[in-house]
């Protein structure tokens, strides 16, 4: 039997407001099973670009003088650069999300003689490094029967699951809300008929400045994906609790790390598995289990 593919899906890192312990954990797991992993899926608001963002207009503190290049090096550095040293000639995925759109469009709104100069793909030279991008506004990148997209289009409040699910009839998951979802959706009228939808945790801090210290949802981690030849799927979501988890019996990131955190703990309990996570399996358009 041959073996499953497996991708890591990475979602809202927000560079430079990233969490450092869950980041140091994320890079824990990949380091420790490079050789397992066939491919780095990231789904979008990789960069924060608050220094160019729309609602920084006319506020100096958060556009200080060269931020925007030291942040997209900083990024290139500390996470790119990384990831393809730990996995080279592997398959990678950039999904573009709505704060690359503050370059991409924001900027060029205001400053329109920079349309076709600057980019995050020319920033960063993406496509000549191997990485392929999916634009911004409901495209998506497929891992077997599973579409994956960075999920600003998708609406919904507390419920964004359910309407995932229910707009695009399949199987999807995607990040933008920093928070762990999930929901399922069965045809009445065929009962093998089921699809998941799933939003993954931030790597990005869970307590960011615009909330202004208000109470939130959002909880740090990544997932786990594997394809098999028949394109079915498992997806595992991981949550970083104080920049430790655990997964496959495993324990993953530093103690040492969390004195380095951007926000605040994330008190979420977990419980170390004594066999793999529980997920859902499915099939677009088929049975799946749970």
């Amino acid at each position: 039997m041959s073996k499953p593919k497996t991708y890591v899906l990475a979602s809202d890192i927000h560079y430079p407001h990233h969490d450092s312990p869950s980041i140091a954990a994320f890079f824990d797991f990949v380091t420790r099973n490079k050789a397992t992993i066939d491919g780095i899926v990231l789904m979008g608001d990789m960069l924060d670009f608050a220094e160019i963002a729309h609602h920084t207009s006319g506020k100096p503190l958060h556009r200080e003088r060269g931020s925007l290049m030291r942040n997209i090096e900083g990024f290139d550095h500390e996470i790119l650069t990384r990831l393809e040293k730990l996995l080279p000639g592997k398959e990678k995925v950039f999904i573009l999300g709505n704060h690359e759109r503050f370059l991409e469009a924001d900027l060029i709104e205001t400053q329109p003689e920079l349309e076709g100069a600057i980019s995050i793909e020319r920033l960063l030279r993406l496509k000549a490094r191997g990485w392929k991008v999916i634009p911004l506004g409901g495209s998506f990148h497929k891992l077997g029967h599973l579409h994956v997209l960075h999920g600003d289009v998708i609406t919904g409040g507390i419920h964004h699951t359910k309407r995932a699910v229910e707009t695009w009839a399949c199987n999807v998951v995607y990040g933008h809300y920093h928070s762990l979802s999930s929901f399922t959706k069965c045809a009445a009228s065929h009962e093998s008929r089921k699809w998941t939808a799933w939003s993954i945790p931030t790597l990005g801090t869970v307590r960011p400045g615009y909330l202004r210290g208000k109470g939130n949802a959002h909880i740090h981690g990544f997932a786990i994906c594997y394809v098999r030849t028949n394109d079915d799927f498992n997806l595992y979501p991981v949550t970083i609790v104080e920049g430790r988890f655990s997964y496959g019996g495993e324990d993953y990131g530093d103690e040492k790390g969390i004195k380095g955190r951007t926000g605040k703990a994330n008190r979420t309990k977990n419980r170390r598995p004594s066999a793999m996570p529980k997920s859902v399996s499915a099939k677009a358009g088929s049975k799946g289990k749970t």
